[in-house]
């Protein structure tokens, strides 16, 4: 059995737009608003360059609205066999 590359979590930049709003998509979340967000930022779960998953936070001063929590599905998958091992 190889081993899995260990997944790293990070700030979401521009270039990662694209994989966010089809990961998002895909589970049927709004995705129309993205750009217009005021203050919207992203953190991302990923490992060899794929999109594993993402938070979206919507900023209101001192305050956040969590916009979004997506897992993709394989990883859901992956995570739970690993978190029961």
């Amino acid at each position: 059995m190889s081993a899995l590359a260990e997944p790293s979590i990070r700030r979401g930049q521009s270039a990662d737009l694209s994989a966010i709003v089809t990961l998002l998509e895909s589970t049927g979340l709004p995705t129309a608003d993205l750009s217009s967000a005021e203050d919207f930022r992203t953190w991302v779960l990923e490992a060899r360059g794929a999109l594993l998953a993402v938070i979206g936070l919507e900023r209101f001063g001192d305050e956040a609205l969590v916009r979004s929590l997506v897992v993709a599905p394989v990883s859901a998958v992956c995570m739970s066999k690993t978190l029961r091992a």
